[in-house]
């Protein structure tokens, strides 16, 4: 069961047409219960690790400005700058990678092609942004907040989902498949798991797969 959601009301014109929009968009595409429940499973795992990274990078932030305020000998100073550069690095490439592989999970997995470019028809003349989507899913189905994932997020942190979702990433990404394709909770080492019998005409053999960039192309 879900409840009606509300847009904020603190929202510009603009933000609330697309808030509109992608509420109806949610109705539109059809999504069986086991899509619904996926595409909000996924929603809480992507807030999980990105509200992780986010503290892990203010942290971040807090040393640099600790570093800053200091005046230690040059030497020092170039050190601690350049390690907490480089780690602030690596949380972004990190947090941008947590994007793109929900992305890819989506667009390849928990959508059918068919229901994607409803998506992308009827978004217009908004972008079909699936970060929008999975906030107007979760509003409808009256899930925790972002505020309250964040707060949430460090005594559970998703880990072994998340490489349960890099597994389901990797073999949606493996190929083209027109049909849903159940998210998995729990890795198993293998992409075998996620083996379904074709349904007619709804698969093409195998191909090389795209880079995760490019999988909203497809």
């Amino acid at each position: 069961m879900h409840q009606k959601a509300t847009i904020p009301q603190e929202a510009s014109a603009w933000l609330y047409g697309a808030w509109k929009m992608f509420l109806l968009l949610v109705s539109l595409l059809d999504l069986s219960e086991a899509q619904v429940n996926d595409a909000l499973y996924i929603r809480r795992l992507y807030l999980t690790k990105r509200g992780l990274l986010a503290v892990e990078r203010n942290a971040l932030m807090a040393e640099m400005d600790t570093v800053n305020k200091a005046i230690p000998h040059a030497t020092e100073s170039l050190a601690s700058v350049s390690n907490v550069a480089s780690l602030l690095q690596q949380n972004a490439i990190q947090d941008y990678l947590v994007y793109i592989k929900v992305c890819a999970a989506m667009r390849r997995g928990v959508f059918s092609t068919q229901q994607w470019a409803t998506m992308i028809v009827h978004s217009y003349p908004f972008f079909p942004s699936l970060e929008t989507f999975l906030d107007s899913i979760g509003a409808r189905h009256n899930e925790p907040s972002l505020q309250q994932t964040l707060t949430t997020a460090p005594a559970s942190p998703m880990t072994q989902e998340m490489i349960a979702l890099d597994e389901y990433v990797r073999f949606v990404c493996n190929g083209y498949r027109h049909d849903y394709v159940p998210v998995p909770r729990a890795a198993t080492g293998t992409l075998s798991c996620f083996s379904q019998p074709a349904s007619a005409g709804s698969s093409s053999p195998a191909k090389p797969s795209a880079s995760l960039r490019d999988m909203m192309l497809y």
